[in-house]
């Protein structure tokens, strides 16, 4: 199969690829976000763009740490993918290869899906639900990823060995509408845990999954180190447990898009610090 080679000129945050030739080799490229031409000649206006999640050990943000920590995600940064995509229709409905996952890694990926909900919530008046409850099972594997096929999959996957996760979405460059996103996490590369303290050397499911559910939704990638402590920000390391909730940034991400243009604040004073209402699990909310 053909595979197109790209020159990749990065300027103010905005990658603008130009297709140079044509070649039948692999080239591997290193920007966080790549977008790839179009794979369906039968409808021009369909494109891709894939988010690569880095590995980066020690990097600021990378605390092991829980509510002791909170105060540092009071940044009110957050980056939207350009060209106003969105969901056309919500919730999305995502499908787990529970072949691949055991039940703790399932209940870990539900938990970041209802983090992006929780979000929604707190920081608004909508009732909208980002994600489906009770996600359906899937026998689709890596090979399936990234593929406009109307399934949003998880799956685990071999990647290079420095990339934690990777995010993949179709959308139609004319309507604006996302149609489809598929994630694959490196199961390969790196050891994976689903407990409350995460070890040095282990990778956590829900801290990793809440990030590249955050692509899901159309939120792109932070890289200033100022953002560090929100969710989206670029990197991940081992042992960080940050991301298992949103940062202020990353909760009006969600509202800019999905939300009232006032957002709602539903009564907060700004920094995310309120249990919600009816949350009593909210991560804002005191632990008995």
């Amino acid at each position: 199969m053909n595979i197109f080679f790209y020159q990749i000129v990065q300027k103010t945050g905005i990658l603008i690829i130009t297709v140079l030739a044509v070649l039948t080799i692999s080239v591997a490229v290193s920007p966080l976000a790549i977008a790839t031409p179009n794979e369906n000649a039968r409808n021009p206006d369909l494109e891709k763009i894939v988010f690569i999640h880095y590995y980066k050990p020690n990097h600021v943000g990378a605390l092991n740490c829980d509510l002791a920590c909170e105060g540092n995600d009071d940044n009110t940064k957050f980056q939207l993918v350009s060209g106003g995509l969105k969901w056309p229709t919500l919730p999305i409905v995502y499908e787990i290869n529970t072949n691949q996952f055991s039940l703790l890694e399932q209940a870990a990926i539900k938990n970041s899906a209802e983090t992006w909900d929780d979000g929604l919530d707190f920081r608004s008046d909508s009732v909208i639900e980002l994600f489906v409850d009770n996600p359906q099972h899937t026998n689709k594997i890596q090979a399936d990823a990234g593929i406009n096929d109307g399934h949003n999959i998880i799956v685990r996957g071999d990647l290079a060995s420095n990339i934690i996760g990777q995010t993949s979405f179709w959308y139609n460059s004319a309507t604006k509408e996302v149609l489809d996103a598929d994630m694959v996490l490196n199961f390969d590369d790196y050891t994976w845990t689903t407990e409350t303290i995460v070890g040095a050397d282990t990778m956590d499911v829900q801290n990793i999954v809440t990030h590249e559910l955050g692509h899901f939704l159309i939120l792109s990638d932070l890289k200033s180190p100022k953002t560090s402590d929100l969710t989206m920000y670029a990197f991940g390391s081992n042992g960080e447990i940050k991301d298992r909730s949103l940062g202020l940034g990353d909760e009006l991400g969600v509202v800019a898009l999905y939300a009232s243009s006032d957002g709602g604040d539903n009564g907060d004073d700004g920094g995310g610090k309120k249990c919600p209402p009816g949350k009593p699990d909210h991560p804002k909310c005191p632990k008995s």
